[in-house]
């Protein structure tokens, strides 16, 4: 669903300030800190996942539980209709500096998976995956809440798709019987 977004935008990361000291082991120009992005140590996640959403940023952050209701909040919200409110991704790490610096090459170069289906970070960030981090290593794949907007943009998608597959069925059986 990226291509509900207004316009789209590079991937970058945005990093939260419980992960800031992993800044080095992204590349320089894929990355940016809190302060880079007008925001100080201490501001709500909430005004994180805003800033993220406004600046196209993928958030990185090892504090799930506080960001999950973050983003549920956002979407609820956000944005004007016609426009997709979906945050660009969200990835969790592991608590630890050691486990985080480990995973992380990991992370940036590995194909990722939602059952068969293989992806990128560039696809975290493009169609709203959050990646959750294991500590042994493996990434659990999911998608994060949708807006209002593309819910029922997807809700109409599926109806035409079912009324296509259905208009199919019907064409095909007429065509083996006597006339």
């Amino acid at each position: 669903m990226g291509e509900r977004h207004p316009d789209n935008p590079p991937q970058r990361f945005l990093l939260d300030e419980d992960v800031e000291h992993l800044y080095p082991l992204f590349p320089r120009k894929k990355v940016r800190k809190l302060e880079q992005v007008g925001l100080s140590h201490g501001v709500s996640d909430n005004v994180i996942v805003k800033k993220a959403w406004d600046r196209g940023l993928t958030v990185v952050t090892a504090n799930k539980r506080d960001y999950l209701r973050a983003v549920e909040r956002f979407v609820k919200v956000q944005p004007p209709r016609g426009n997709c409110g979906c945050p660009y991704g969200l990835v969790f790490l592991p608590s630890g500096y050691a486990a985080q610096e480990r995973l992380i090459p990991r992370l940036l170069d590995e194909q990722l998976r939602i059952g068969k289906e293989r992806f990128t970070l560039k696809d975290v960030h493009e169609r709203h995956f959050l990646v959750n981090v294991q500590r042994d290593g493996k990434f659990d794949v999911s998608r994060l809440p949708r807006c209002p907007d593309c819910t029922t943009y997807q809700k109409r998608e599926d109806r035409k798709r079912q009324q296509t597959q259905q208009s199919s069925l019907g064409a095909n059986s007429n065509r083996g019987g006597f006339t």
